[in-house]
């Protein structure tokens, strides 16, 4: 009941201001959006989970530019990552074992 009430009054106070509700649940969308986008840039690496791949995530990660390593599975929910690098042609990210990925991560992540 109380949403409700707080949902009335946004709503009142958008069309006083000239504005619908959607209007301002986009913006406030996208302004988290870019806020996490912002977050990405403080990682070194993205580890991806296993068996179920971080999919769009994973995508936004890259998009900022943050190397992802994953591990590649069987299920279509695991391979969603590996896809991305494939794609990008980063494939030596990807790897076939939870060994394999904890020594990659390692060595990207070891000093120069």
């Amino acid at each position: 009941m109380a949403s409700l009430k707080v949902g009335k009054a946004f709503g009142y106070q958008a069309a006083v201001l000239g504005l619908s509700c959607r209007d301002l649940e986009r913006s406030w969308a996208q302004r988290v959006t870019m806020e996490n986008l912002a977050r990405y840039q403080l990682a070194e690496l993205f580890l991806e989970t296993f068996p179920f791949n971080a999919g769009a995530t994973a995508s936004d990660a890259l998009s900022v530019g943050l190397p992802l390593v994953t591990v590649n599975g069987e299920a279509f929910a695991a391979r969603m990552a590996g896809s991305l690098l494939r794609s990008m042609g980063l494939s030596e990210l990807v790897t076939n074992s939870l060994e394999d990925c904890e020594a990659l991560a390692t060595a990207i992540g070891a000093p120069p």
